[in-house]
């Protein structure tokens, strides 16, 4: 299910809407394949914050309610929400990484393994008899 900027913004931090801004269209077709790596790392650490957040508070609900949704029965969505946006920000940071990294392999693969890497140049090396 894809998030809308205005259901993130409500939602995230402002540097949770970075990484989010960063996994949109334009922002993440620019990112090289070691940005792409830190930007997973990243999203991937806000998933977990958010995700052991929102099981202390489940635990304590129930601690207090007697019930895992509270009185109301929908305690806790906001975080649980949050969760499924960071999910969505990490997955789509690995997909794009992936990608990158396939197109690099078949760059190499199609260049062959005794080719010189394209625009460098290469320089016979002389016989010890020479």
């Amino acid at each position: 299910m894809a998030i809308s900027k205005t259901q993130a913004a409500k939602l995230l931090a402002s540097a949770e809407m970075e990484v989010f801004n960063a996994s949109r269209a334009p922002a993440i077709t620019q990112l090289s394949a070691a940005r792409l790596a830190g930007k997973v790392k990243r999203a991937r650490t806000l998933r977990d914050k958010q995700r052991d957040l929102l099981q202390r508070q489940t635990l304590a609900t129930r601690e207090r309610t007697g019930t895992k949704g509270g009185v109301s029965g929908s305690a806790n969505d906001r975080t649980a929400k949050k969760v499924e946006i960071l999910e969505e920000i990490l997955q789509r940071f690995s997909d794009r990484l992936e990608k990158v990294q396939a197109a690099a392999a078949r760059a190499a693969a199609k260049q062959g393994p005794g080719k010189a890497p394209a625009g460098k140049k290469v320089v016979p090396r002389r016989s010890p008899g020479s």
